[in-house]
């Protein structure tokens, strides 16, 4: 586990916003990779609804989103940023991008993330209806 208070300096925010950004970016590929192999993402959303939340230059509402709607956003991110040393728990990352001219920011917990991840694996594999675990 990362220590998430220490301050280094600069070097070190480099190197671990690197590896963060290389681990993010493999799963999203992964799952994405899965989706296309015939996998559902539709009835994902409740698995991650908590986990994140995307705002949009051109409008103001939040929409609901699948994990597939979630790897897309990383995978084409522009830059992604995480506090190495806000103290807090649960920090959370900033994947920023641009979808035809308008700029984009989702904010997510990366470990609240996985986790609905997880839970909808096990959905998935333990055949029930996809269901909340919120």
């Amino acid at each position: 586990m990362i220590d998430t208070t220490v301050n280094k300096p600069e070097l070190t925010r480099s190197t671990y916003e690197e590896l963060f950004s290389e681990k993010l970016l493999s799963l999203a590929v992964a799952l994405r990779t899965r989706f296309y192999q015939g996998v559902p993402s539709k009835g994902s959303e409740p698995f991650v609804g908590h986990s994140a939340f995307l705002l949009v230059s051109t409008r103001e509402d939040i929409r609901p989103f699948t994990i597939k709607d979630v790897c897309d956003k990383i995978i084409h991110a522009e830059s992604i940023t995480r506090p190495l040393n806000d103290g807090t728990a649960q920090p959370v990352t900033q994947v920023r991008g641009t979808h035809q001219g308008c700029p984009w920011i989702l904010h997510i917990s990366t470990g609240l993330f996985c986790e609905g991840i997880l839970n909808w694996i096990e959905s998935i594999d333990s055949g029930d209806k996809v269901k909340s675990v919120v």
